[in-house]
């Protein structure tokens, strides 16, 4: 039976210490143990310091070894430029994924990196088994819940003027200019009246929050949105259908209503509330966030690199079309 090679964990390098110093031989130490005697002589010879092998000092040299090695990443370690940049970037300033940040590299976006090539694979290697691991996880994006199928329902259209996604205008569709929004309002627990209004360019993907007090005030705050933006450059607006968009006409601007039930029919804005859900659980009343912070979640959000956009930034994106 072919043996498969584990390392030496701290009891055994104690056994190991132990036999030795009773006068054992390294085969029959290697017996004890389950191990080839090579091993045990690559031990001793290995972790021993000032010619002694003693079980805690040994522990600690491989350790050390380990940290260093190629396994836990070289390349991240013998670059003190690209190390500190995976870490600011990590932490909560940007809140970057290893995807991110490795394709920010990639494509020659960080000047400073503009020499270096790395996977995003050899970053969770890094983050996941280097000494870091405890200061860098608890960014990590944690694991989605899966949902589970609701039976579809009735719907009743109290929402009047409805016009159809499907005639929404092709340069909306495609992406293809600035000023087409997709607009929702985040839930709370059941005890809160305050919610989240936002909505989202589907050029760049920029992100815009606010608290507000009500329900009902989010097409409100909608409205001065778009009188302080300069109404003539807003082109559409996509809505659920929900009660709080009831007064959508007055907006006086293009509005279209996805299918009922259909939130895949706006991508852009359900992936943003993903990721601002990282920041704001289910769990958490909104009345007790303050506006500062909603808006300190947006640039974070606005500052995160995008597969879609070639790894550049929603921010990066609406600066260079503005």
């Amino acid at each position: 039976m072919k043996k498969t090679y584990t390392h030496f964990s701290k009891i055994e390098r104690q056994e190991l210490f132990i036999l030795k110093k009773k006068g054992y031989y390294q085969k029959d130490i290697a017996k004890v143990l389950n191990k080839s005697p090579s091993s045990i002589s690559r031990e001793l010879k290995r972790n021993q310091v000032n010619g002694e092998y003693i079980p805690d000092k040994a522990n600690h040299k491989a350790y050390v070894r380990r940290k260093y090695s190629k396994t836990y990443s070289l390349k991240i370690v013998s670059n003190p430029k690209l190390r500190e940049f995976i870490h600011t970037r990590t932490k909560s300033k940007y809140y970057w994924t290893p995807k991110m940040i490795a394709n920010r590299i990639n494509f020659g976006l960080e000047k400073e990196l503009i020499w270096i090539h790395i996977s995003f694979k050899t970053i969770y290697n890094y983050i996941n088994n280097s000494i870091y691991w405890q200061e860098l996880q608890q960014y990590m994006f944690s694991k989605m819940a899966k949902w589970s199928k609701k039976a579809k329902r009735k719907w009743k259209h109290i929402i009047p003027n409805m016009i159809n996604i499907s005639k929404r205008p092709d340069k909306a569709n495609l992406r293809k200019e600035k000023w087409h929004f997709e607009f929702d309002t985040m839930g709370a627990i059941r005890s809160d009246k305050a919610r989240i209004a936002w909505w989202i360019d589907r050029f760049s993907r920029k992100v815009f929050f606010h608290k507000v007090s009500k329900l009902n005030k989010s097409m409100r705050y909608w409205f001065k949105f778009i009188v302080n933006q300069n109404k003539s450059i807003i082109k559409t607006w996509t809505f659920d259908r929900w009660v709080e968009n009831v007064n959508h006409a007055s907006l006086n601007i293009d509005t279209f209503f996805c299918d009922p039930y259909s939130s895949w029919q706006k991508p852009s804005i359900e992936q943003a509330f993903l990721r601002l859900r990282r920041f704001i659980n289910k769990k958490s009343s909104i009345e007790k966030i303050s506006n500062y912070k909603i808006h300190k979640y947006q640039e974070i959000l606005n500052n995160m690199p995008m597969q879609c956009l070639n790894w550049k930034t929603p921010n990066e994106i609406f600066k260079e079309h503005q």
